[in-house]
């Protein structure tokens, strides 16, 4: 889980994420230019393990004689003894063999870890004599205070004070504050997503605490929280539809075609299937539309209606969950 969603965001805030980490480094790097090596791995020479690095980015120096640098994250769900240092050296090592580029090395603690950023030295000795060295940073959430993240001009801050100590606040209190700072960000819907689904994954509530939250959410100045909260909780149902409904439709499909297949009439199957295919396709649009922006009119259905591919609603399904109207979708 926690990979996932942390891919998700460093993919959409790594900016943010370097000046949050690294201030001053971050301000030495060209952050706006952001290039990520995908799929990169690093296979154990001794035991021949092939393992996906977390994210591995490119960004460039600023000012003149610029040079480019790797930045190397992994995202680790709690702290770890020695072994994670020697862990990362490696990988640093690979990286820099393959690509001939300096490698920044991070590691982000989803629990445990340093507060916040520390850099940890591993070593190599003959004695007084040092042989090799290498130095990674160690970033710890859970032992950061949220309050000193919230008031950060970054987007990505409260997301990560989500997973941080809530100190003087209570349980509702925090997950309001964060919703609150991401309802005021300057961000599109895509973004504004991703940031409220790490806030609802880490600050779940129950009991006592939902009735305090439900408190600070009938306040008059919490119309933008809870419009957001909304639009987030529309998403993750219209999803769990959309999937439902293809679900059904692909055991459906199976059923039509043991059906067929008994009764031995293969050349109606392949059109039955075809055609059932567009109408379950047909059918989960509606439904998507339907729950989106209620009751849709004649002329909307008969341009739906007019769609010829499945490949076209499909991708019109997918355009449903951000889309503001109809209109936006061209129906």
């Amino acid at each position: 889980m926690h990979d996932q969603l942390f891919k998700g965001l460093l993919d959409r805030f790594f900016g943010d994420f370097i000046r949050i980490v690294l201030p001053e480094e971050a301000s030495k790097l060209a952050l706006e230019r952001v290039t990520f090596h995908r799929e990169e791995y690093f296979t154990g020479v001794h035991e021949g393990q092939r393992r996906l690095l977390d994210v591995v980015a490119e960004f460039s120096t600023r000012g003149r004689g610029s040079k480019p640098i790797l930045v190397h994250v992994e995202i680790e769900a709690r702290a770890r003894g020695r072994a994670m240092g020697h862990r990362m050296w490696r990988y640093a090592m690979v990286l820099r063999l393959r690509h001939r580029k300096p490698v920044l090395s991070i590691v982000l603690y989803v629990r445990g870890g340093p507060p916040g950023a520390q850099d940890v030295p591993v070593a190599e000795d003959l004695g007084k004599r040092l042989l090799a060295s290498f130095i990674y940073v160690a970033f710890g959430l859970s032992k950061c205070e949220a309050t000193e993240y919230l008031g950060r001009p970054e987007a990505l801050a409260p997301a990560l004070a989500a997973l941080m100590g809530r100190g003087p606040l209570s349980a509702a209190e925090h997950k309001f504050r964060c919703l609150q700072r991401i309802a005021g960000l300057d961000v599109d819907a895509a973004a504004r997503h991703l940031l409220v689904n790490c806030v609802e994954t880490y600050l779940p509530l129950n009991g006592e605490d939902v009735v305090e939250y439900e408190k600070l959410l009938a306040g008059e100045p919490s119309q933008e929280v809870r419009t957001m909260q909304m639009t987030y909780e529309e998403k993750v149902e219209a999803r769990g539809l959309k999937k439902g409904l293809e679900k059904g439709l692909e055991k459906g499909l199976e059923k039509g075609l043991e059906k067929g297949l008994e009764q031995g009439l293969e050349k109606g199957l392949e059109q039955g299937v075809a055609k059932g295919r567009m109408e379950g396709m047909r059918a989960v649009v509606l439904g998507l539309l339907d729950r989106r922006f209620g009751p849709l009119s004649s002329a909307t259905r008969e341009k739906l209606e007019g769609i010829a591919t499945a490949e076209e609603l499909s991708r019109l399904a997918d355009r449903v969950l951000d889309a503001r109207s109809v209109e936006d979708l061209g129906l």
